[in-house]
């Protein structure tokens, strides 16, 4: 079993305190033109069940966990909305491929919750980028978010731990592989930990990847709110177009 997999029951009480991404990008949805929209690295259908059941639109939730997906299956039925949120297994950078082929370009693409951090470096994340905008359609869009990286926050939370409810998180930082360490256990530190691990990514960079896959930036929120991005932001909002 792997960490995502064996993170899956425990997912929805560790993400708890994340909502006001959801209004987000529902809204996003509902704006956007005919086509389906994908959500990458979809996890238990946090924000894909909300999309479908607010909207009534299709939504096709990718993820490698198969525990994962077993969860926002349930989820699914339990809101009505089976009909509506598809589920594939696979690897987001395989979008548009073998398995996660689209019958017809996508609308609008979102990987909501920081889960591009899950790619490890630029050649990873830049071959993600490439099949997004080669999936999407003229004018779709593509809508992500991410911390911004602080050094000063860093310093204060490695080797941090704290508990959520009945969780306790544990946080290791890696400087020279620009990664984050996130270690989860079930009940008390040392029992049944989960690791996952982020891969940090800086303005320019989330930027970069946008111009080397064709894309353009639309817009840079400071939080889900619309704010703008200051030096006082610590989230990134991106929402990236596909020329017409």
């Amino acid at each position: 079993m792997d960490a995502y997999d064996g993170l899956a029951p425990l997912y929805d009480h560790w993400a708890e305190h994340m909502t006001e991404d959801v209004p987000f990008y529902v809204a996003l949805a509902r704006g956007a033109a005919a086509g389906p929209v994908v959500e990458l690295a979809v996890g238990t259908g946090r924000v894909a069940v909300e999309i479908a059941r607010a909207t009534g639109r299709h939504v096709i939730g990718v993820d490698l966990s198969p525990g994962m997906l077993e969860v926002a299956r349930a989820k699914a039925a339990a809101a009505g909305v089976e009909a509506l949120v598809e589920l594939r297994l696979g690897d987001m950078r395989d979008l548009g491929r073998g398995p996660l082929a689209l019958d017809a370009p996508a609308a609008l693409v979102i990987s909501p919750f920081r889960s591009l951090l899950h790619l490890r470096g630029w050649e990873e994340k830049a071959a993600l980028f490439r099949a997004v905008a080669a999936t999407l359609a003229p004018g779709g869009r593509f809508a992500w978010n991410a911390f911004v990286f602080d050094p000063h926050i860093a310093a204060s939370n490695d080797g941090y731990a704290a508990r959520h409810g009945r969780l306790w998180e544990y946080i290791e930082h890696a400087p020279a592989d620009s990664r984050i360490d996130l270690t989860v256990y079930a009940g008390a530190p040392g029992v049944e930990p989960r690791t996952v691990q982020l891969w940090w990514a800086t303005r320019s960079e989330w930027e970069g990847l946008v111009a080397a896959a064709g894309l353009e930036i639309e817009a840079l929120y400071g939080w889900f709110d619309g704010r703008p991005y200051d030096d006082r932001s610590s989230e990134m909002v991106f929402v990236a177009r596909k020329p017409l």
